[in-house]
């Protein structure tokens, strides 16, 4: 897990990578997906960035949050008519933590 620090110091950044199964998602709605990550605690913002190749299906990540230590909680958007079912994927991930948290 690399770690960075910005010119501010007022963050710091701890990244990797994980797998995603994201369940199905109704039409024109978000789903809250539990994430393990063992170095998020309440507190962080969590950034998913999908495989480069794309997903399966279209559906989008945003910023996500964490209220219990090891669990990130991403909400992934799904803008179509349609449900949606993206299959398991590796993403990258970046924790954003608050210096002294």
């Amino acid at each position: 897990m690399a770690q960075l620090q910005g010119n501010s110091g007022a963050k710091v950044r701890l990244s990797g990578t994980v797998t995603v199964d994201v369940a199905s998602i109704a039409a024109n709605l978000i789903a809250l997906i539990n994430v393990t990550l063992a170095d998020v605690v309440p507190g962080d913002t969590i950034i998913l960035v999908p495989p480069a190749g794309g997903l399966s299906v279209l559906i989008g990540a945003l910023p996500g949050y964490c209220t219990t230590a090891g669990t990130a909680i991403i909400p992934f958007v799904n803008p179509s008519v349609a449900a949606l079912d993206a299959a398991s994927a590796l993403f990258d991930f970046q924790i954003i933590k608050k210096v002294g948290l």
